[in-house]
């Protein structure tokens, strides 16, 4: 399974001969996640960085109100790049966390760290991963800047209606920083919308 979603990988990002993809597997493991299995916690050093195979998981925390606040949604061939985080002796500020029976694997950061800087090509690759966990980040803070709870909900039924497969009203209405009464409405508003268009 390693080998073979590696390869996937190096045809999506990079592409890394035979050594450096041995090297990858060396550090690699296989974990099955249950519904509701946390991959990290917050306040502990990130001991792995993950590829999803399969399953849904999300970035969170909990706030001063004790409110789960998620930040990040990560469902299949998504990254969860913990590297620098590891790097730089910083405490991770918030739990990864399975929504579904999942399946990711997981790259040992203390392992990666010996192998990483040495090799050309897993570098060119950790950039390339790091700029798709940017940008889907970025994603979501321009998400965030729309002001209308219709217009939030409208974009993710555009650019990311996989996400309604994979996440429940309320894991969507807090990744959107809205209540589950306030997405609700948003999406009655849309199955109007477009039922008077239909009409």
């Amino acid at each position: 399974m390693i080998k073979q979603f590696y390869g996937i990988i190096a045809r999506q990002h990079e592409q890394l001969n035979e050594e450096s993809q041995n090297q990858l597997m060396a550090v690699s493991s296989v974990r099955s996640l249950k519904k509701g299995e946390r991959l990290y916690e917050a306040d502990s050093l990130p001991r792995f960085s993950a590829f999803v195979i399969s399953g849904a998981l999300k970035y969170c925390y909990i706030d001063e109100e004790a409110g789960e606040r998620i930040v990040d949604l990560c469902i299949q061939n998504d990254v969860l790049c913990n590297f620098d985080n590891y790097l730089q002796k910083r405490l991770c500020g918030y739990n990864v966390e399975a929504v579904q029976d999942s399946t990711v694997i997981c790259l040992d950061n203390s392992q990666f760290n010996k192998i990483y800087f040495a090799n050309h090509q897993l570098l060119q690759l950790g950039a390339k991963l790091a700029h798709a966990v940017i940008r889907r980040q970025m994603a979501h803070i321009h998400l965030l800047s729309m002001k209308n709870p219709v217009s939030r909900y409208r974009h993710i039924l555009d650019q990311y209606p996989y996400l309604l497969q994979s996440f429940s009203l309320t894991e969507l209405a807090k990744y959107l920083n809205l209540s589950r009464e306030t997405l609700s409405r948003a999406r009655l508003s849309l199955m109007n919308e477009a039922r008077s268009i239909c009409d």
